[in-house]
């Protein structure tokens, strides 16, 4: 079983990574809660000070503190009825109109904000509706059709190359459990640009399972840490995402380490040149490629 899943009941604190989301409202944000903060979501803003110590769920702004709603103060009947008396239209609405009028003053009068802690689910879509170019346009369902369609499960060997802000690596490692290695590639001298691996805030024995090398480092070096991750060669699924960077040059980095009977999921955007893809993918006797472009 996850480890993550003991942590259901635990509190917040200062330094955690946190998904803020008011009831009602379209944005969710991913931040990290310091002291003398001030937390602004969709116009609600309160001290982050006020929210330590208190368990995740949802919490209720009053005069810039957020204090946490039991579920005996929670009476969305109440609230709804009183926006209704207060429209003299309202009865003349069609029904589709009246549901629209309710959900219009719900949002702008709602006062409570949902702090939870991040999941690969909630990451997902809030990097996607802040930015999706960011993420290549990995909507949360196709995600899940990926890592589904590459077996990855608990005890598995995983090659990630990931420029979508380490969401394909955060749920891996997430789904490895604990078990197995995720070996994430990336340029430049450190691992840049990947908030979702740190946002998921792994324990330290799930987060030991994942390795972050330089592809040149990949390339040059046998020594050390390296050659204890790459003695797991042959590795039985690769999963490529990239943004600016072309699978085919990724690929033959990593050729010689890919298994002849293994899987192969690349998605690109946008997507490379299609006589260049399919010239290499000759080369790749025996793997399964599975196609993940967008549609």
């Amino acid at each position: 079983m996850n480890e993550r899943a003991s942590t259901h009941f635990s509190t917040i604190k200062e330094g955690d990574y946190v998904v803020v989301q008011k009831v009602g409202g379209e944005h969710i944000r991913v931040m990290r809660l310091a002291s003398k903060q001030k937390v602004l979501i969709e116009k609600l803003k309160f001290d982050a000070e006020s929210v330590f110590g208190h368990p995740y769920g949802l919490f209720e702004v009053s005069s810039g503190k957020a204090m946490p709603v039991c579920a005996s103060r929670i009476d969305r009947e109440e609230g709804v009825s009183k926006l209704v008396e207060g429209s003299k239209s309202f009865s003349t609405r069609t029904e589709y109109s009246k549901n629209k009028y309710i959900r219009r003053k719900t949002k702008k009068h709602s006062d409570r904000v949902l702090i939870l802690k991040p999941t690969i689910r909630l990451l997902a879509c809030s990097y996607y509706i802040k930015d999706c170019i960011r993420v290549s346009n990995l909507r949360v369902d196709q995600l899940g059709m990926i890592l589904q369609l590459a077996g990855v499960h608990h005890g598995k060997n995983v090659l990630v190359f990931d420029q979508v802000l380490g969401v394909v690596s955060a749920a891996v490692i997430d789904r490895l459990g604990g078990d197995g290695s995720c070996i994430h590639l990336h340029r430049g001298i450190i691992a840049q640009s990947i908030p979702c691996v740190h946002c998921m805030d792994f324990s330290e024995k799930v987060f030991l399972n994942g390795f972050f090398f330089s592809v040149v480092d990949y390339i040059v070096r046998r020594v050390g840490a390296y050659s204890v991750a790459l003695n797991l060669s042959n590795f039985p699924l690769t999963l490529i995402t990239t943004l600016c960077v072309d699978p085919v040059s990724v690929l033959e980095t990593v050729f010689q380490k890919l298994r002849p009977c293994g899987r192969l999921l690349p998605l690109h955007h946008p997507r490379p040149t299609k006589m260049k893809y399919s010239n290499f993918c000759q080369l790749l006797s025996g793997i399964k490629v599975i196609p993940t472009g967008l549609p």
